[in-house]
């Protein structure tokens, strides 16, 4: 008996050191069937997962195929867009512009933009002008919206873009709340290659693809239709339980976002960025980015939207989203720091994590857009094995996470349909509206099967518009190459002297905002900033540093307590 649990407990301890050093055979036979049960109950495609530990490659391969209509599997050398995992890869690629003689970044990550772009740059308003910094736009405090209908469409290009910033009206004050932007990681873009005299996409693929040795990693502006058919995972997103892929012409689109979004990678590439990540810029040796930078992006400093931090978990073990950095979120899962960003744009989603305090990092792409559910189950799963500890999401939960846990997500969009009377005429919805900042939108009113309709244009977006019982409001509902982009309710407004339609508005992701459109304004052009800018917003918050917002949240915590030792006596 005694012998019995010698060797029982010298097996154990055997697993115990296997898994310390990655995954066991076993670990790798639950972890594959973990993830073919979950694309399968989730209508997923493909997949691909790289995992490091202790610097080494744990794993790096492909699930499922590369299109749902075609024969090709995924394998560790796929391409896939990573989407928004590109902005911490910008965020350190602006890294290796700083502490070299005269890069125009002598104040790191506190330069002005306006020192980078010059006198003739403008935001909206005079205080961002003259204040912004290269980390203010990194760390997503300059109070934008996130315009994503605008990225999605293609409705203006990377140049009209930029030369149109000036026009973007912020919706909060600069330093003060977390506003997710895209277009600012874009701007972030043009200031590299201002500084370094080449294309951003040249920069990023000299000075990080080729000394990591990422062979295989491209970006989708440079994407040619015959790569595309040969060795990309097709994007793929679902209507009625059925997925199809998107069109090449709906992607290519995104790369307008550039530095934002556009790097397209394989798990094999990940696996060599995240040995460098784990080991602080050093690969083989070889310094590529100063670590303290490294250190210093993945520090949280702001605190990012959603209030995981204040509520109730959700879930048998708590993953929080606390904090952001440059390009990264921070917040704790099992009580440990996580460093992570998550990617999505339509037809991709995708998932970077890091567990310093055990070397650990995991990284997943899937080929189908929409929630990005079991990239995070896969995360959190992979985790748990890599750690030792019993997972707590399964073959039976991964197919219901996070919804199971989660209260349910009321719709509240009105109802459309073709069948709702509008109070005016559909043809006085007709006609072309512009805007300063976004471009040109049109309605037309089109008739099928002696139905009468209106469509809206945007880029290559478009949408059918469906009457709803309030009045001037339709949802829109995609078509063509955007069929599967539902972008909420357009609300129309009449002119004052009640003589037709003036303007529409169209919703944004993000908190409800919206971006208007007028018939009186030509959207084709783009008037310069006012001198002086317009001062719309109070001054420049001065909560730059970590250690002022841990003095924040001290003070914050403090008066907590004070209150509850108040109410106890």
């Amino acid at each position: 008996m005694f012998l019995s649990v010698l060797k029982t407990l010298g097996i154990l301890a055997i697993v115990a050191i296997l898994r310390a050093q990655g995954l066991t055979e076993v670990d790798q036979e639950i972890l594959d069937k973990f993830i073919e049960h979950g694309m399968q109950c989730r209508n997923i495609p493909g997949m691909a997962v790289s995992i490091v530990k202790d610097g080494d490659t744990v794993l790096a391969k492909g699930y499922g195929v590369k299109d749902n209509t075609k024969e090709g599997n995924v394998t560790e050398h796929t391409r896939f867009n990573i989407a928004s995992i590109t902005k911490h890869f910008t965020a350190l690629l602006s890294a290796t512009f700083i502490n070299q003689t005269s890069t125009g970044l002598e104040q790191g990550f506190d330069t002005t933009v306006k020192n980078v772009l010059g006198p003739e740059f403008a935001f909206w308003d005079t205080q961002r002008t003259e204040h912004s910094t290269l980390r203010d736009l990194l760390s997503h405090k300059m109070g934008f919206p996130y315009r994503d209908l605008l990225l999605k469409t293609g409705g203006l290009s990377k140049e009209q873009i930029l030369r149109r910033i000036h026009h973007m009206e912020p919706v909060s004050a600069p330093r003060v709340d977390f506003t997710y932007s895209n277009i600012m990681y874009m701007l972030v873009g043009h200031m590299l290659e201002k500084l370094g005299k080449k294309s951003w996409e040249d920069l990023m693929s000299e000075r990080i693809f080729e000394p990591v040795g990422m062979v295989n990693s491209t970006f989708l502006d440079n994407v040619t239709h015959v790569e595309w058919e040969n060795n990309f995972a097709k994007p793929h997103m679902e209507f009625e339980n059925i997925k199809n892929p998107i069109a090449y012409e709906s992607v290519k689109v995104i790369g307008a976002v550039g530095a934002g979004a556009s790097i397209c990678t394989t798990a094999s590439d990940m696996a060599e960025w995240q040995k460098l990540l784990l080991n602080t810029g050093n690969l083989d040796g070889k310094q590529v980015i100063n670590g303290a930078l490294i250190s210093e992006a993945m520090r949280g400093s702001y605190a990012a939207h959603g209030a995981y931090i204040a509520t109730k978990p959700y879930f048998p073990e708590t993953f929080s989203k606390d904090l952001y950095g440059l390009g990264f979120y921070t917040g704790y899962y099992r009580g440990l720091p996580i460093v992570y960003h998550e990617g999505s744009v339509p037809g991709y989603t995708s998932f970077l994590l890091l567990i310093p305090s055990h070397n650990i990092s995991i990284f997943t792409t899937t080929n189908k857009g929409g929630l990005n559910s079991l990239n995070y189950a896969t995360q959190l799963f992979t985790a748990d094995l890599l750690m030792g500890y019993t997972p707590w999401l399964n073959q039976t939960n991964v197919c219901t996470y996070p919804q199971q846990y989660q209260p349910p997500v009321t719709n509240n969009l009105p109802d459309g349909s073709s069948n709702n009377i509008t109070t005016n005429p559909l043809i006085e919805y007709a006609g072309t509206y512009g805007s300063y900042m976004s471009g040109v939108c049109t309605v037309e009113l089109l008739k099928l099967n002696g139905i009468e309709f209106l469509q809206l244009k945007y880029g290559i977006g478009t949408f059918n518009l469906l009457p709803t019982n309030i009045n001037d409001t339709f949802v829109a509902k995609g078509s063509g190459l955007t069929w599967y982009l539902d972008i909420g309710t357009v609300v129309f407004s009449e002119r004052a002297d009640g003589t037709g339609m003036q303007q529409l508005t169209l919703p944004l992701a993000e908190r409800q905002f919206h971006v208007t459109f007028r018939k009186d304004i030509d959207g084709t052009k783009v008037p310069p900033p006012e001198k002086p800018a317009v001062p719309t917003c109070p001054p420049m918050a001065t909560l730059t540093s970590n250690a002022g917002l841990v003095q924040a949240y001290t003070m914050h915590a403090t008066l907590h307590i004070i209150f509850a030792v108040a109410i106890l006596t």
